[in-house]
């Protein structure tokens, strides 16, 4: 019975070495280059989409947690568009967690991953005119990728300990 138990163990340590590290292990350049060109269609038609909406308001903003309803001037907007709503869907289906367009930074992410202990994401940004270094909170890492994207990296306790060096980098 003991060796049973014991075998048994081993198989739940082994299940959690192989499986239950990977949340922890943010995807690479490489992968974020390839959820941009796997859903390329579908993250211009939400880009497009939120340049289209009329607001004063600087930040437009969407959750996973909350389907395919937008935030901007203090409210959720229902999305009209059915083609939108399902390029919504399907981003969030291929692990997307925030969509955000923030036009006083000028920049546009999807956020394929985050780790809440610690403050930790990344994902894909880009400027909205183009030009420079998009520039996303906490930010500690940017790099380009394709056709104008950037693979971006946020670590909130590295930002903050080092708060000028970022500033100075992506400004």
């Amino acid at each position: 019975m003991k060796r049973m138990k014991l075998i048994f163990l081993m198989l739940i340590v082994l299940a959690c070495v192989s499986g239950c590290f990977k949340p922890f292990t943010p995807p690479s350049p490489e992968d974020a280059d390839a959820f941009l060109k796997n859903y390329q269609s579908d993250i211009d038609a939400v880009v497009n989409y939120l340049e289209s909406i009329d607001t004063e308001d600087d930040s437009l903003y969407l959750n996973r947690r909350y389907g395919t309803m937008v935030s901007y001037e203090f409210q959720d907007h229902d999305i009209l568009s059915a083609d939108v709503r399902a390029s919504i869907q399907r981003l969030w289906s291929a692990g997307c967690e925030i969509i955000s367009m923030q036009k006083d930074n000028n920049t546009v992410r999807f956020e394929i991953w985050s780790r809440t202990m610690g403050d930790v994401g990344c994902g894909i940004s880009r400027t909205l005119d183009g030009q420079g270094f998009p520039k996303v909170q906490f930010q500690t890492k940017c790099e380009p990728i394709s056709d104008g994207w950037f693979y971006y990296y946020t670590d909130y306790e590295e930002y903050r300990s080092n708060r000028s060096k970022y500033d100075e980098m992506w400004g």
